[in-house]
């Protein structure tokens, strides 16, 4: 894709694929380890320890079914099927390392209160070292090197019980050290990370946002109980200066698209929802997906100049899952104005209540 950095992704597969791989980012890493890290307690009524929290009053957690289509729908629906109209819903490729071969899948560990957090290098920089998960008992995606690093995004997603996460990317054992591109630590209710040593915004994908919140897993999907967003990765974007509103929008707070501003491409931010009268398929994970995408959508949030059609997130799912979802036809998606959402339109980027919304769900 013209004007985005992509670093290490390896898709198979054609339409929208459904990211049971690699995530993307070419954005240059803000500090790791920076963002909120006060421990808070558990929210009541949630239990973290095989969910993570997805907070009533912000974005996540949000609606859309309801709102009306964007103005601009079907302009940027035009530039993502340019090359091909009848673009469908794919699968990428990708390995989750616990020291044994996984089927593709984007994994989210669950993890106690104590569970040990150790020194981790930063590009291989002893110097830096910062303290996140240990790597000997949680599943990250990724290859089997020392420096994987250098060759895929591998993220690790970590939930402890009382709803803190940390989202890490480029992790793999290191020389010594375990070893990761980028971090960042998020508390119970996501309250935007900023690193207090640089000023700069956390995440660990382009947009900035969280990822642990948007992960399609496999029970939720199955008991179609999904509550939540979903994340994309697109294979075009707008373009222009790096500021709110041209290149990327709420509820993104951050791109790595360059390039000359191109008001036909959709920017990070942009939500997606699949049209009401989709049929639903009689796989039950599909099935469960698929009501997400009507009822909650997907945003987007990074991009790749090796994709071939957009991503979205999820864990491993069985092959007659992914049969099921490579028949939606990316052209039944609308994108939707959610702008009114936001309870203070005036919101930073980094404010605590920039992700905040109007009505609680």
């Amino acid at each position: 894709m013209s004007g985005v950095s992509k670093r290490f992704r390896i898709v198979s597969g054609a339409g929208l694929a459904l990211v049971l791989g690699f995530g993307l980012t070419g954005c240059p890493p803000a500090e790791p380890g920076g963002g909120s890290t006060t421990t808070t307690s558990t929210p009541p009524g949630q239990d973290c320890t095989s969910a993570p929290n997805i907070p009533i009053d912000k974005y996540m957690g949000e609606e859309v079914s309801e709102l009306p289509v964007d103005t601009r729908s079907a302009t940027w629906m035009s530039s993502i099927v340019a090359t091909d109209p009848n673009l469908k819903v794919g699968v990428s490729s990708g390995r989750s390392y616990d020291n044994v071969f996984r089927p593709p899948g984007f994994p989210v560990n669950f993890v106690p209160n104590d569970y040990p957090l150790v020194p981790w290098t930063i590009n291989l920089d002893v110097l830096r070292p910062v303290q996140y998960p240990s790597l000997d008992g949680v599943v990250w995606q990724g290859y089997p090197d020392p420096l994987a690093y250098q060759y895929s995004d591998a993220y690790l997603l970590t939930v402890f019980a009382d709803c803190r996460s940390t989202e890490q990317i480029g992790v793999s054992p290191g020389l010594g050290a375990p070893n990761m591109y980028d971090g960042v630590r998020w508390d119970a209710d996501y309250t935007p990370s900023v690193d207090p040593s640089t000023g700069l915004l956390n995440g660990v994908d382009a947009a900035h946002v969280p990822l642990t919140t948007a992960i399609y897993r496999s029970t939720e999907a199955l008991n179609g109980t999904i509550n939540h967003v979903g994340h994309i990765a697109t294979t075009v974007c707008s373009g222009g200066a790096p500021t709110l509103g041209t290149a990327f929008i709420w509820p993104a707070r951050s791109t790595d698209c360059t390039g000359t501003y191109n008001p036909a491409n959709p920017p990070y931010g942009a939500w997606m929802r699949l049209r009401a009268d989709y049929p639903v398929p009689s796989d039950a994970r599909a099935a469960g997906i698929v009501k997400a995408l009507k009822t909650y959508g997907a945003v987007i949030g990074d991009g790749g100049s090796n994709l071939t059609t957009p991503t979205i997130y999820a864990e491993e799912m069985p092959q007659s899952t992914i049969t099921a979802l490579e028949s939606i036809p990316w052209s039944d998606f609308d994108f939707v104005d959610a702008q009114g959402l936001r309870a203070d339109p005036t919101a930073a980027v980094g404010d605590a209540d920039y992700w905040d919304t109007a009505s609680a769900r």
